[in-house]
């Protein structure tokens, strides 16, 4: 069962996806990378929810939209 976002947030990813796909740098539009990943830009979202992006050769690869806990058990699994 997937987990249902609320419309405001899925909105305000949308912006963020949009935003990298148009060529804006991720630094400008409130974005930052994993400490233990490079490859790995993450947006915090209003109501603790999380943007994760993947950045492949200073491009977009693709996203995944989650909430602070699981954003917290995927970032804790990344520095293994």
């Amino acid at each position: 069962m997937q987990k249902q976002f609320p419309q405001r947030i899925i909105s305000k990813s949308e912006d963020i996806w949009q935003a990298l796909l148009a060529g804006q740098h991720w630094s400008q539009i409130g974005g930052r990378k994993l400490q233990c990943r490079n490859d790995i830009v993450v947006f915090n979202l209003p109501s603790w929810y999380r943007l994760v992006c993947w950045i492949k050769e200073g491009l977009p690869s693709h996203s995944e939209l989650m909430s602070h806990q699981r954003y917290n058990s995927f970032a804790s699994n990344t520095r293994r």
